[in-house]
């Protein structure tokens, strides 16, 4: 997706209510480099609510060392992507998920397209 004024002013709200309202809801791990934190993950009730990775750790493997350790220890079996972002999709799909649903618009009403994805049985 571009960047424009409402996606930033979008992700800026989102980033707002992480530590308040978010991180206390979900199993949050975190992953580390040398005592850095350099990526996080929460679940909740089996599904990954998020995966965040610092961009200077992209393409390192943090991402996909936090899904197998989630997948492993917390029992998940599906996640949302933006579907603005063939990525993401790709990643998870890369995992074994596969495509189970979509919505037109976030959780919030936003323009932003959600793909469900679920794990193969």
């Amino acid at each position: 997706m571009t960047s424009d004024s409402s996606a930033d002013a979008d992700r800026d709200e989102t980033a707002s209510h992480l530590q308040g309202e978010y991180f206390p809801v979900v199993h949050l791990t975190v992953a580390e480099r040398d005592g850095t934190p350099v990526g996080y993950s929460g679940t909740l009730d089996g599904g990954l609510e998020m995966l965040f990775v610092d961009a200077s750790q992209r393409g390192s493997g943090v991402d996909g060392a936090l899904l197998t350790h989630v997948l492993a220890t917390q029992g998940v079996t599906r996640v949302d992507v933006n579907g603005q972002h063939p990525g993401a999709r790709g990643f998870y799909e890369h995992h074994g998920f596969c495509p189970v649903g979509r919505d037109e618009t976030d959780d919030a009403g936003r323009p932003y397209p959600v793909v469900h994805l679920a794990l193969e049985a």
